[in-house]
Protein backbone atom coordinates (compact mmCIF):
# COMPACT_ATOMS: atom_id res chain seq x y z
CA UNK A 1 0.00 0.00 0.00
CA UNK A 2 3.05 2.14 1.07
CA UNK A 3 4.44 1.87 -2.52
CA UNK A 4 1.28 2.37 -4.32
CA UNK A 5 0.77 5.37 -2.34
CA UNK A 6 3.99 6.78 -3.23
CA UNK A 7 3.48 5.66 -6.65
CA UNK A 8 -0.06 7.68 -7.21
CA UNK A 9 2.11 10.90 -5.38
CA UNK A 10 4.42 10.62 -8.23
CA UNK A 11 1.55 11.25 -10.81
CA UNK A 12 1.19 7.13 -11.84
CA UNK A 13 -2.92 6.76 -13.19
CA UNK A 14 -4.26 3.95 -11.57
CA UNK A 15 -6.69 3.76 -14.36
CA UNK A 16 -3.80 2.72 -16.78
CA UNK A 17 -4.03 -0.16 -19.20
CA UNK A 18 -0.89 -2.75 -19.03
CA UNK A 19 0.10 -5.20 -21.78
CA UNK A 20 -2.68 -7.32 -20.97
CA UNK A 21 -4.97 -4.55 -20.71
CA UNK A 22 -5.78 -4.84 -17.00
CA UNK A 23 -5.39 -1.86 -14.63
CA UNK A 24 -3.67 -1.53 -10.92
CA UNK A 25 -7.20 -2.65 -9.54
CA UNK A 26 -7.61 -5.90 -12.01
CA UNK A 27 -3.64 -7.20 -11.10
CA UNK A 28 -4.15 -6.23 -7.39
CA UNK A 29 -7.20 -8.68 -7.24
CA UNK A 30 -5.20 -11.24 -9.49
CA UNK A 31 -2.70 -11.48 -6.90
CA UNK A 32 -4.89 -11.14 -4.32
CA UNK A 33 -3.24 -8.28 -2.39
CA UNK A 34 -6.60 -7.13 -0.42
CA UNK A 35 -4.98 -4.66 1.29
CA UNK A 36 -4.04 -3.11 -1.95
CA UNK A 37 -7.73 -4.12 -3.82
CA UNK A 38 -8.91 -2.14 -0.72
CA UNK A 39 -6.98 0.98 -1.03
CA UNK A 40 -7.51 1.03 -4.73
CA UNK A 41 -11.14 0.83 -4.49
CA UNK A 42 -11.88 3.80 -1.42
CA UNK A 43 -9.55 5.80 -3.53
CA UNK A 44 -11.33 5.21 -6.46
CA UNK A 45 -14.56 6.07 -4.60
CA UNK A 46 -13.30 9.30 -2.71
CA UNK A 47 -11.90 10.53 -6.19
CA UNK A 48 -15.46 9.30 -7.70
CA UNK A 49 -17.51 11.42 -4.41
CA UNK A 50 -15.21 14.39 -4.22
CA UNK A 51 -16.14 14.97 -8.73
CA UNK A 52 -19.83 14.65 -7.88
CA UNK A 53 -19.56 16.84 -5.17
CA UNK A 54 -17.37 19.55 -6.32
CA UNK A 55 -19.29 19.10 -9.56
CA UNK A 56 -22.67 19.54 -7.99
CA UNK A 57 -21.68 22.07 -5.87
CA UNK A 58 -20.52 24.42 -9.19
CA UNK A 59 -24.39 23.81 -10.66
CA UNK A 60 -25.76 24.77 -7.25
CA UNK A 61 -23.32 28.13 -6.63
CA UNK A 62 -24.43 28.40 -10.54
CA UNK A 63 -28.25 28.21 -10.10
CA UNK A 64 -28.23 30.72 -6.76
CA UNK A 65 -26.34 33.24 -9.00
CA UNK A 66 -29.00 32.96 -11.67
CA UNK A 67 -31.60 33.58 -9.09
CA UNK A 68 -29.96 36.48 -7.86
CA UNK A 69 -29.69 38.38 -11.50
CA UNK A 70 -33.64 37.35 -12.08
CA UNK A 71 -34.51 38.53 -8.43
CA UNK A 72 -32.14 41.47 -9.06
CA UNK A 73 -33.63 41.84 -12.88
CA UNK A 74 -37.32 41.68 -11.38
CA UNK A 75 -36.68 44.57 -8.69
CA UNK A 76 -35.24 46.84 -11.52
CA UNK A 77 -38.54 46.00 -13.85
CA UNK A 78 -41.04 46.84 -10.67
CA UNK A 79 -38.79 50.37 -9.73
CA UNK A 80 -38.73 51.26 -13.30
CA UNK A 81 -42.25 50.03 -14.16
CA UNK A 82 -43.67 52.20 -10.76
CA UNK A 83 -41.73 55.30 -12.02
CA UNK A 84 -43.34 55.13 -15.59
CA UNK A 85 -46.97 54.45 -14.24
CA UNK A 86 -45.86 57.15 -11.76
CA UNK A 87 -45.34 59.40 -14.81
CA UNK A 88 -48.09 58.50 -17.06
CA UNK A 89 -50.53 59.02 -14.11
CA UNK A 90 -49.03 62.12 -12.56
CA UNK A 91 -51.87 64.35 -14.41
CA UNK A 92 -54.26 62.32 -13.13
CA UNK A 93 -53.49 61.53 -9.65
CA UNK A 94 -52.46 65.59 -9.33
CA UNK A 95 -56.43 66.24 -10.07
CA UNK A 96 -57.89 63.73 -7.84
CA UNK A 97 -55.55 64.93 -4.89
CA UNK A 98 -56.93 68.72 -5.69
CA UNK A 99 -60.45 67.11 -6.21
CA UNK A 100 -60.48 65.46 -2.74
CA UNK A 101 -59.06 69.05 -1.22
CA UNK A 102 -61.82 70.55 -2.85
CA UNK A 103 -64.12 68.20 -1.48
CA UNK A 104 -63.15 68.73 1.96
CA UNK A 105 -63.45 72.38 1.30
CA UNK A 106 -67.44 71.99 0.09
CA UNK A 107 -68.46 69.38 2.03
CA UNK A 108 -66.61 69.70 5.04
CA UNK A 109 -69.36 71.09 6.45
CA UNK A 110 -71.87 68.97 5.93
CA UNK A 111 -69.66 66.04 6.93
CA UNK A 112 -69.54 67.70 10.45
CA UNK A 113 -73.13 68.39 10.97
CA UNK A 114 -73.72 64.31 9.72
CA UNK A 115 -71.63 63.60 12.84
CA UNK A 116 -74.17 65.84 14.77
CA UNK A 117 -77.21 63.97 13.00
CA UNK A 118 -75.56 60.85 14.32
CA UNK A 119 -75.77 61.51 17.94
CA UNK A 120 -79.32 63.03 17.69
CA UNK A 121 -82.04 61.02 19.21
CA UNK A 122 -84.81 62.47 17.27
CA UNK A 123 -85.98 64.18 13.44
CA UNK A 124 -86.64 67.16 14.83
CA UNK A 125 -83.62 67.95 16.13
CA UNK A 126 -82.27 67.36 12.60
Amino acid sequence: VDLLEWLVSEGMDLNALDAQHRTTLDVAKASKASLATKWIIERKAKAIIGSFLRRNYFHALRRRRLQKSKDAATLIQSVIRAYATRKIFANVLMRRMEESQHFAIVWGRVIASIDNIATSTCWADI
